[in-house]
C-alpha cells in the first residue's frame, strides 16, 4: 500500500501543502518508501507557482499526477485548455523522465473528458508538425 500526500488548492483554510518546498519537507519528515507524493497541476496553480519547476522538484517522490485546467483563480476542474494551464511542458517532463504513473483527469462530465482528449490529441499532433 502507498500512501500519496496531495498539494492543496489556495482557498479560505490553510491546507497542510501549499508548495514544493512543503510537499518535500512532509514526504521526507515521513520517512517511508510507501509514502509518496500526488501533484496536484490545478492545485499548485492557484498558488501562481512555477509549475514546471514544482514538478522538477517533486518527481522522485511522485506516485500520481491530477490533471485539471483553471484560471489561477480558484480550484474550478476545468477541462485541459479550459484555462490558463499550458500542460504541454508538464507532460514532456514527465516522458523526458520515464515516468510511467497515473495521470488522472479530474472531470465532472463525458463532454469534459472528451474536451481533453481533444486537447491533447491536438498537442500532440502539433509537436509531430513541429
Amino acid at each position: 500500500m502507498t500512501l500519496a500526500l496531495e498539494n492543496t488548492p489556495r482557498g479560505r483554510n490553510r491546507g497542510l501543502i501549499q508548495s514544493a518546498k512543503e510537499h518535500l519537507e512532509l514526504v521526507e519528515a515521513l520517512d517511508s518508501p510507501r509514502c509518496r507524493a500526488t501533484f496536484d497541476v490545478g492545485h499548485a496553480h492557484t498558488f501562481g507557482l512555477d509549475l514546471e519547476e514544482y514538478m522538477k522538484k517533486i518527481l522522485p517522490y511522485l506516485a500520481e499526477v491530477h490533471l485539471h485546467d483553471n484560471d489561477g483563480s480558484g480550484d474550478q476542474h476545468r477541462p485541459l485548455g479550459g484555462g490558463t494551464i499550458d500542460f504541454v511542458p508538464l507532460l514532456d517532463i514527465l516522458a523526458r523522465e520515464g515516468y510511467h504513473g497515473p495521470l488522472i483527469l479530474e472531470m465532472g462530465s463525458v463532454e469534459d473528458l472528451r474536451r481533453c482528449r481533444e486537447y491533447l490529441v491536438q498537442r500532440a499532433s502539433s509537436r509531430a508538425r513541429g
